[in-house]
């Protein structure tokens, strides 16, 4: 099965890291990492990456990685669409907010270059609220073409389905990596 997983979280050692080299290690997967080149709160300096999941991160330049009110979920990669083109996957994973740009852009990208991969999206949010525009409207879309869910409460599942999700939800599923 091959898996892309998408995620800012991934560039940190201690936070996405670990669930990298976890998901590697399953012999029935060939996992490719998507991270972006820079990211605000990890600093400034030069991108660091365990050994043991070196070869499954490749990092891509990221448009808007801090911009303005909405902090994080404005990034979008220039790149993406040709790595899902290319490497056709079974599954995507979006370690995203379902209301963030890129959420929106995966699924766009998954539609045209990638139609019959299943979508993984993950959630925090555990409060029941309207979002500005265009975060809603991302929110709606991404929640509608999502396969599965992983919620990291039973809150944040109760939420995605008040907002239009559907689909199978997989509570906590990565909280464990080992």
């Amino acid at each position: 099965m091959r898996v892309l997983l998408v995620s800012h979280t991934c560039q940190s050692l201690t936070e996405g890291q670990p669930k990298v080299v976890a998901l590697g290690r399953h012999r029935d997967v060939e996992l490719k990492v998507v991270v972006p080149d820079r990211w605000q709160p990890y600093g400034n300096g030069p991108l660091e990456i365990m050994p043991s999941a070196e070869r499954w991160i490749n990092v891509h330049r990221v448009i808007w990685p801090s911009a303005g009110p909405a902090l994080f979920y404005l990034h979008w990669y220039p790149g993406l669409g040709k790595t899902i083109q290319t490497f056709q996957p079974d599954v995507i994973d979006v370690w995203e907010e379902p209301w963030g740009l890129l959420s929106r852009q995966v699924c766009w990208l998954r539609h045209r270059y990638a139609p019959k991969a299943k979508l993984l999206l993950e959630t925090e949010q555990n409060l029941d609220k309207h979002l500005p525009f265009p975060f809603e409207g991302f929110r709606r879309r991404s929640l509608r073409a999502a396969d599965w869910l992983v919620g990291r409460s039973r809150e944040a599942v109760a939420v995605a389905r008040q907002k239009g999700y559907e689909g199978s939800e997989l509570m906590g599923i990565w909280k464990h990596w080992g």
